[in-house]
């Protein structure tokens, strides 16, 4: 019984491992996407960097990392890239809202769902500078295909 356990947790771990691989050859495929299709700068990516939130009111530790982030001169958040497994389907609600959210919160002003297939951009556009709660502003996305 113990020997069954043992060889469980030793499979478990390999698929672990392989899906930590293919997170990272999505990521390094995902920034050359940037750089060749989109012609950003080695020096303005950044992986798996921490989002400066542009309310300070906002504390959510568990969201404030993106697989991909590409800068401007101020070292501002342009662009947010959420990578996903091939196999997972981009545009379920949970994958929307996880990127959407973080582009909210940031000053990036365009966001990017990828799992090395297929691509949404996001575009962030502002209505209202008028606040209707103290965290979000009033908006509108518009998905890039």
């Amino acid at each position: 019984m113990k020997n069954k356990k043992i060889k469980k947790s030793i499979s478990h771990n390999k698929s672990e491992n392989n899906s930590k691989l293919l997170e990272i050859e999505i990521i390094n495929k995902g920034i050359s996407m940037l750089i060749e299709k989109y012609g950003y700068s080695k020096e303005q990516i950044r992986t798996n960097y921490q989002l400066k939130f542009s309310n300070e009111d906002i504390k959510d530790s568990s969201k404030s990392f993106a697989d991909i982030a590409v800068l401007d001169h101020n070292e501002n958040e342009k662009i947010i890239v959420e990578v996903k497994s091939p196999i997972r389907k981009l545009d379920t609600e949970a994958s929307v809202w996880d990127l959407t959210s973080k582009i909210l919160k940031s000053n990036a002003k365009f966001g990017i769902l990828y799992n090395g297939r297929k691509q949404f951009v996001f575009k962030k556009f502002i209505l209202a500078e008028k606040y209707f709660d103290s965290a979000f502003k009033k908006f509108i996305w518009k998905c890039y295909i």
